[in-house]
């Protein structure tokens, strides 16, 4: 057993001794044949390729400007003719409102419309501060087609705007009455063989005719009155009215619709 030991270390040294021998020769020969050096290649300068140049007239287009030409604001649209007939302003320690009424010269669009209502809407808003508030809280605005309006047209109105910031208003609202926009602003006309100032005549007699009949059939006093009687008394003028117009009952009950929608003046009420 020692004897196979003892050749085990002898091929182990032998084998160690050619490794090193192995070793010495290769560093020889990478020291005696030495890599080519590398030949340093010329540089070569990069020149960027030119960029077109844009002429003054712009890129592409002759003509055009180099930078976006900028299109001039429109100008806004003119306001359609109209007339403040009336404005009252109340200020007081818990409103300052201003309400208008205006009239306008012309039968305008819906947009045209609104536009004079905002308007008129923004001058409220700007009268300066009041009483109680810096500036008004309440703008109330009634437009009214100029050859039908009188003092106190009432209902007739063919636009109106309204804005309350008490009742939690941000923004105006505006309501267009489309029926009578499309039939205030008609030219006059006769009908029933009456003028329209004529009409207006009739209207207001019907209608004075019905307040004379109530009160002498004692509507002053609920407990009294009596509404066969004041039938027959307002049949009776109404009769006479028609007669001196020449104008049937149907007619005048034309007139009094007219009327109505038109907002003509009436009798005071008493």
């Amino acid at each position: 057993m020692f004897k196979a030991l003892g050749k085990l270390i002898k091929l182990a040294f032998v084998l160690g001794l050619l490794v090193i021998i192995g070793g010495v020769c290769t560093a020889i020969f990478v020291t005696a044949d030495p890599a080519p050096e590398r030949q340093p290649q010329p540089s070569v300068a990069y020149t960027a390729p030119e960029r077109p140049q844009a002429s003054p007239s712009g890129p592409g287009r002759p003509g055009a400007s180099a930078s976006p030409e900028k299109r001039p604001a429109a100008e806004p649209e003119p306001l359609v003719a109209h007339t403040v007939e009336d404005e009252k302003v109340d200020d007081t320690s818990g409103v300052y409102k201003v309400t208008m009424q205006v009239s306008m010269a012309a039968k305008p669009t819906e947009r045209q419309l609104r536009a004079v209502l905002m308007h008129l809407f923004r001058q409220a808003r700007n009268r300066g501060r009041g009483m109680a508030f810096d500036r008004p809280n309440a703008v109330y605005i009634f437009a009214y087609a100029k050859p039908r309006y009188h003092a106190g047209s009432g209902p007739s109105f063919v636009a109106r705007l309204m804005f309350n910031e008490n009742n939690g208003d941000k923004k105006p609202e505006i309501d267009i009455v489309e029926d009578l926009l499309a039939t205030m602003f008609e030219p006059d006309e006769d009908r029933f063989g009456l003028s329209e100032e004529q009409r207006k005549e009739v209207y207001y007699k019907l209608v004075e005719a019905e307040d004379r009949a109530d009160k002498k059939a004692g509507i002053d006093d609920p407990e009294k009155y009596d509404g066969d009687k004041a039938e027959r008394l307002k049949q009776k003028y109404d009769e006479r009215i028609c007669n001196k117009y020449k104008i049937t009952g149907e007619q005048a009950t034309k007139i009094v619709i007219e009327g109505t929608q038109k907002g003509w003046p009436m009798p005071p009420t008493e």
